[in-house]
């Protein structure tokens, strides 16, 4: 399975309420570098995916694209509600996949910021929203 296959999968389980099917998709020893910490091993991803099921008023997807290297890259919106109103973000998250399982996931403000973590802030300007 492709790394982007992978990811599209976890993206999956998770929005069928299936968090354990989730989890199994990422390695033992997995990283999540998320805005509030970094997040290891399975009880960390857990955590992780159960506190964003329930924090977001919306959420979409973007297809995850493989980048090389193990590297799958995947554009998202995401509506919060606040108390002045809906707030929208369009994070980036890269992902890294190794032997079918992701090894570790990346959050960045912008899509521009993730390709510039690996060397490849210019492959897609045009898509640098």
């Amino acid at each position: 399975m492709s790394g982007a296959a992978v990811v599209a999968e976890v993206y999956q389980a998770v929005r069928r309420g299936d968090i354990d099917a989730a989890v199994g998709l990422y390695s033992p020893d997995c990283e999540i570098h998320a805005p509030e910490g970094v997040l290891r091993g399975h009880a960390g991803v857990r955590a992780f995916w159960e506190r964003r099921r329930a924090g977001y008023a919306s959420v979409e997807v973007g297809e995850p694209e493989d980048l090389g290297d193990r590297r799958v890259l995947v554009q998202v919106r995401i509506v919060s509600d606040s108390p002045q109103g809906p707030v929208e973000v369009r994070p980036a998250t890269l992902w890294t996949v190794r032997d079918g399982r992701v090894a570790r996931w990346q959050w960045f403000p912008s899509r521009w910021m993730a390709q510039e973590s690996i060397g490849a802030g210019n492959a897609s300007e045009a898509g640098a929203g």
